[in-house]
């Protein structure tokens, strides 16, 4: 070999790797010899490193020209020993149970070696020795490549460890330096045993079992190292208070995996492409990740088995199938700012509880934030937009908070399955299909201050119990609110208009309160229910839709203290029975107050319906009873009749209206304590076969248009050929003729032969007044008191032998069982009666107080 090329190739291995002596001593293939003083040349093989060291003293450099030595070199003295370079001499074990470099003494320089086939032993054995540099070394085919046992303060740079068992270990090693190095194609490549306050910088791992491995290490610090295609790229087992930061793991089965792991900082690393995980915490607690990249994965981050109070910040997951998971009671952690795009879920959560989530961001993932059989977890202030299925999703989970997050452009963006008593305040839902979705058992949760906007359901709760909605906003979506199948909800004090089609929708509702909202400017319904029993809506408004409230096949509802104004229809009860309307206000609504449509058994107390079109309108409805409501200056009709049978009018004001009291068709109805006044064409109007009415006791006064003093055309009207019992009315007058003016019929000059005739005697010759008698549960004789008649009138209802009278219903179930009659036997005993000590708000009937007749 050229000297001169020897000597330019070992001071380019000085540059590179940082080893600066002049030459003493020189090794060929064939023997040794001093470079000064004793020139003489020493043929010795195998052997003659060994034997060039034997020869040294502390402080002399060794310098090995190319080619192939087969010998075991114990290095006992301070020497620097530097090889031609790895590429061209190459030590091979003479002895493979032996270590082929034995380090004995500090500050050694060891450099440009192929180290080789210790099969039982270590190609570079550091035991118990401080300050040496090995560099640019090739150690492969051994048991060990480079081994330090407590060994502290040596520098390992730009070394090459391959199919080695083991390349690069560190065992009770403190405070060395590992900086370039390669390690590929070993069981483990770089490890750290028992090792603390190491450096490693910038080695690559590449296709070994474990790539860098550190157990029961601690306060080492990885920087700028790439872990490929290792089934570990980086693995820490049992190792504290390390620090990760810029290292690169790619193509390996775990990225980054941390067991029994605790304090550690994992800061700007990258996993990318990882078989399985990027990033693996297994029982690992306390440990920090910040600003890592997870990319193409499968699982991202994965924390599980008791991981817990790790603090995730700022970390950016994208494209794998799990974004961050979180498993198997991995719980108290926080995951702060992070960002998920692109993944199949972007966080996911199970069996994992008393964790913060906070001001996250999930966007174009299948699934933003999936929680799972978990509790006590707070979301607060995250952003889950663009997700295909869901924004965040609740399955089996209780008692977490949502506060303050943002779902927008998802399916879903906020659902919850099977989950109960949660917290969401303050969350906004934007563009989603279903902006918060309550599915299947999801009892027990309270929403407040929430807004869904642009959604297709604003808010929609299925089959779920119990839950309280408080000061929603729900605008601009096709349903605001819908309720199906969910009972014992309160839905109050919230604002839901400008919706398309509906604002607050039920359907299949048991003992739900919808009280104090503003439904206004919805495209159809301010409120519907449809197929619901028992329900309570009050202090409700609703303006400007085309219905306000809308009944459908729903029964034993209470509406009271509801506002409806500018609405195409005020309220409108469809197919309903047994619902209860008082204290109500239908105000200026372009056509109906209050409809009932083939509705019976409807109690309408004290509403007003006022300054409509219609006033209120009954058509094909039985058994309705309309007691104490204000109907006045409706353009057309006060109250109107159509094809509606046996229905109560009792103290009812009529006063301003174009017509009074209309019926069509209308049999056997009675009309008593009426006060029926001042309507513009007539008061009473009877056409197309309305007989058989109680018509009595009512003040018709002033109706129609005045002919003379006191004289009116008209206060009654019959345009049928039927004749009509018209007895004890007050009509303003005491003259027979007077009255008789006031009154259309089959009279001489009006309607002779071709309508009946309204007999009108006896007749009040003063207004009536009549005091209201509270109603009785259970008074189903309306009799004023709670008797054994009224027990046994209630058990045949119970069997089904007469119709049902939800007065009847003493526990308030909405059915009415031989318990109820039992409850009435009892408060009979009791003697509970019209003075009795039974309070009841609902619907009264009158008690004449005094009227004079003749």
């Amino acid at each position: 070999m050229n000297l001169n090329n020897t000597m330019f190739t070992l001071m380019l291995i000085v540059i590179v790797c940082g080893t600066a002596s002049a030459a003493q001593i020189n090794v060929n293939q064939t023997g040794w010899w001093n470079e000064a003083g004793d020139t003489t040349f020493h043929e010795i093989s195998p052997g003659q490193i060994q034997a060039a060291v034997d020869h040294a003293n502390a402080g002399d450099t060794i310098h090995v020209y190319g080619g192939n030595y087969t010998e075991n070199v114990d290095v006992d003295i301070k020497l620097t020993l530097i090889g031609a370079g790895a590429d061209v001499v190459t030590v091979t074990a003479r002895a493979t149970d032996d270590s082929i470099f034995d380090v004995g003494a500090d500050y050694i320089n060891l450099s440009g070696f192929a180290v080789t086939g210790a099969t039982g032993a270590v190609g570079i054995r550091l035991p118990d020795v401080n300050h040496c540099d090995i560099s640019g070394n090739n150690v492969s085919n051994n048991d060990y490549g480079i081994y330090l046992l407590a060994s502290n303060n040596n520098v390992l740079t730009c070394n090459m460890a391959s199919n080695n068992t083991h390349g690069v270990w560190l065992c009770d090693a403190d405070n060395n330096t590992l900086a370039g190095n390669i390690a590929s194609d070993n069981e483990n490549g770089i490890r750290l045993y028992d090792a603390g306050n190491n450096t490693l910088t910038d080695n690559t791992a590449s296709n070994n079992t474990y790539g860098i491995w550190l157990c029961d290490a601690s306060n080492n610090t990885l920087t700028d190292n790439t872990g490929l295609n290792n089934t570990e790229g980086i693995y820490l087992s049992s190792s504290d208070d390390n620090d990760l930061m810029d290292n690169t793991v790619m193509g390996n089965n775990y990225g980054i995996h941390l067991y029994s792991s605790g304090n550690n900082t994992l800061q700007d690393n990258d996993a990318v492409s990882n078989d399985g995980y990027g990033v693996y915490l297994n029982s690992s607690s306390n440990n920090t990740l910040t600003s890592n990249t997870a990319t193409d994965n499968w699982y991202g981050i994965n924390l599980c088995h008791l991981s817990n109070e790790n603090t995730l910040v700022n970390n950016i997951v994208s494209n794998n199938g799990y974004g961050i998971w979180l498993e198997y009671s991995s719980n108290d952690n926080e995951l702060l700012d992070n960002t998920a795009t692109g993944n199949y879920y972007g966080m996911y959560l199970d069996s994992s509880d008393d964790n913060i989530l906070v001001d996250n961001t999930l966007s174009n993932n299948e699934h933003g934030i999936d929680l799972h059989h978990l509790s006590n977890t707070t979301l607060q202030n995250n952003n889950a937009s663009d997700n295909n299925g869901y924004g965040i999703y609740l399955d089996s989970s209780d008692d977490n908070k949502l506060i303050s997050n943002g779902a927008s452009r998802n399916n879903y963006g906020i659902y919850l399955d099977s989950s109960g008593e949660n917290i969401l305040m303050n969350n906004t839902l934007v563009d989603n299909e279903y902006g918060i979705n309550l599915y299947h058992l999801s009892n027990n949760n309270n929403l407040t201050d929430n807004t869904a906007t642009d959604n297709y359901y604003g808010i929609y709760l299925d089959s779920s119990d119990d839950n309280k909605l408080i000061s929603s906003g729900a605008s601009r979506n096709n349903y605001g609110i819908y309720l199906d199948s969910s009972d014992g909800t309160v839905l109050m004090n919230s604002i839901i208009i400008d919706n398309s089609y509906c604002g607050i929708y039920g359907k299949w509702l048991v003992d739900n309160d919808i009280m104090g909202n503003i439904a206004n400017s919805n495209g159809k319904y301010g409120i519907h229910l449809s197929s619901s029993t028992g329900n309570r809506l009050t202090n409700n408004t609703m303006s400007d839709n085309e219905y306000g409230i809308w009944s459908h096949l729903s029964s034993c509802n209470i509406l009271t203290d509801n506002a409806m104004s500018a609405n195409e229809c005020g309220i409108w009860l469809h197919s309903s029975t047994d619902n209860r309307l008082t204290n109500n206000t239908a105000s200026a609504n372009d056509c109906n107050g209050i409809v009932l449509y083939d509705s019976a058994r409807n109690h309408l107390v004290n509403n007003t319906a006022s300054d409509n079109d219609y006033g209120i309108h009954l058509s094909s409805s039985t058994s309705n009873r309309l007691t104490g409501n204000i109907v006045s200056g409706n353009t057309y009709y006060g109250i109107h009749l159509s094809s509606s049978t046996s229905n109560r009018l009792t103290g009812n004001i009529v006063s301003g209206n174009g017509y009074g009291i209309y019926m069509h068709s209308a049999d056997g109805n009675i009309i008593t304590y009426n006060s029926v006044r001042n309507n513009g064409r007539q008061g009473f109007h009877l056409t197309d076969g309305s007989a058989g009415n109680t018509i009595g006791y009512n003040d018709i006064v002033s109706n129609g248009m005045q002919v003379g003093v006191g004289e009116y055309h008209w206060n009654f009207y019959n345009n049928q050929t039927d004749d009509v019992q018209a007895k004890n009315n007050y009509w303003g007058a005491t003259d027979d003729s007077m009255i008789d003016a006031g009154i259309y019929d089959g009279d001489a000059g009006e309607g002779e032969g071709e309508v009946g005739e309204v007999a009108f005697h006896p007749f009040a010759t003063e207004p009536h007044v009549y005091e209201p008698i509270p109603e009785l549960p259970g008074d189903v004789n309306y009799d004023g008191e709670l008797s054994v008649a009224d027990a046994v009138l209630v058990l045949q209802m119970a069997a089904g032998n007469i119709d049902i009278d939800y007065i009847a219903d003493m526990n308030s179930d909405c059915v009415v069982t031989s318990l109820d009659a039992l409850i009435i036997m009892q408060a009979s005993a009791d003697g509970v009666g019209s003075s009795g000590t039974a309070s009841y708000t609902g619907f009264p009937y009158p008690k004449v107080i005094g009227s004079g007749s003749r």
